[in-house]
């Protein structure tokens, strides 16, 4: 066997043996684990409320409600569901998705390229920021205002001016993820809902990955109504350690926890990443040792 030949093997199994290990450790980073959801407790919630953003504050619950019309805000009980106060907001603006910075409630709107600052204390209107497209979501992850609007992307916002100073791309398994809705910044990851989907995702915040998934299918089961009335809204509830969730005008907000059944249904022995792995090291052996016979064919033939 000449050189070029045997270099032409060695090159070839340094190259698959890399790519395969890559795509396999690829994998395994994009791998969400799916979590089922624990009911902790449940309380009532106004069913004219059409659930646009939720958030927990200092003890208390602030829900955001759209369409054009009745949109409102206001503050929630946690103990029995009930409005504390409300405000209701321009019948010409939707209201989306609300978060907390300070001493302010920051909401969006739906397509009037608006976000109202709204100071929590007196429930007045304080100011606004301005943005490009459709607003959906948002949260405060303390340094940037992470915004939604229906795609798969989501936008850092810069605190002050509330620009984007960038973007990151959602993907499950490799796939975007459209219609990204309601969200809820804890630490390093972003909670989401999916418009017209009964799934919570949690996302890496840096990379953008689900690395978490939920159905809440048997709690919106208990809400079927008109199409728009899906699950929407997702608040931390720092004092109980759970989220609060509800949908649009479901007559019922629950305190659930997220339990991992990943593990417990995936024997790792058997795991696709597990078998990717040992079809790799078989297939490097095989070609080292055709590689090892022929360098020795070689010399035997040398020698002759």
């Amino acid at each position: 066997m000449g050189r070029r030949a045997l270099a032409s093997v060695l090159i070839m199994i340094i190259f698959f043996t890399s790519e395969s290990f890559a795509n396999s450790s690829s994998e395994n980073l994009d791998n969400a684990v799916e979590s089922s959801i624990v009911v902790v407790d449940t309380i009532a919630h106004d069913s004219n409320s059409f659930t646009q953003g939720l958030e927990y504050y200092n003890g208390t619950l602030l829900e955001s409600s759209g369409l054009y019309g009745s949109s409102s805000i206001r503050e929630v009980n946690p103990a029995n569901g009930e409005t504390i106060r409300s405000l209701p907001i321009n019948e010409s603006l939707f209201a989306e998705g609300i978060t907390v910075k300070g001493g302010s409630i920051i909401m969006l709107t739906w397509k009037e390229e608006l976000a109202l600052e709204i100071d929590i204390e007196d429930f007045r209107i304080i100011g606004n920021y301005t943005f490009q497209g459709e607003g959906w979501g948002i949260c405060f992850n303390g340094d940037h205002f992470v915004t939604s609007n229906g795609s798969s992307v989501l936008s850092y916002r810069d605190q002050q001016t509330f620009e984007t100073n960038y973007s990151v791309n959602v993907t499950w398994d490799g796939e975007s993820v459209q219609n990204l809705n309601e969200l809820e910044c804890v630490n390093d990851k972003i909670y989401a809902n999916i418009w017209m989907q009964d799934t919570i995702i949690e996302i890496n915040s840096t990379t953008g990955m689900v690395e978490m998934f939920a159905s809440a299918k048997t709690l919106s089961e208990n809400h079927e109504g008109p199409l728009n009335e899906v699950l929407n809204g997702i608040a931390l509830d720092h004092n109980r350690d759970g989220f609060w969730i509800t949908g649009k005008n479901w007559s019922e907000m629950y305190l659930v926890n997220f339990e991992s059944i990943g593990e417990n249904q995936t024997n790792k022995k058997d795991s696709p990443i597990s078998i990717q792995i040992l079809d790799n090291w078989t297939t490097l052996v095989v070609l080292l040792s055709i590689t090892i016979s022929l360098i020795f064919s070689r010399l035997v033939m040398r020698r002759n």
